[in-house]
């Protein structure tokens, strides 16, 4: 089973589904810095059973605005065991 992501105010949560309704939890695995956001939707590949790595990216949209002040861009991946 996949896991489920979600972006949430800069930050990258994921949800364990599996199980009873009363069961089912959120976990923060990433929260950008102050004033950037996750501006690349999340890749997941998987590494191994139960094993994922995923991929994003952080920074603002790309708007003629961000060419006059800068903003800092990153790639992340985060290793996942469920």
């Amino acid at each position: 089973m996949l896991p489920m992501l979600r972006i949430i105010q800069g930050g990258l949560y994921r949800f364990d589904l599996r199980g009873p309704l009363n069961s089912w939890a959120a976990k923060k695995i990433f929260q950008a810095k102050p004033g950037q956001k996750v501006t690349s939707a999340p890749a997941v590949f998987r590494r191994d059973q139960d094993k994922y790595i995923i991929s994003f990216g952080t920074g603002s949209d790309l708007y003629q605005k961000r060419f006059e002040v800068m903003v800092l861009s990153s790639p992340f991946m985060v290793f996942m065991t469920i």
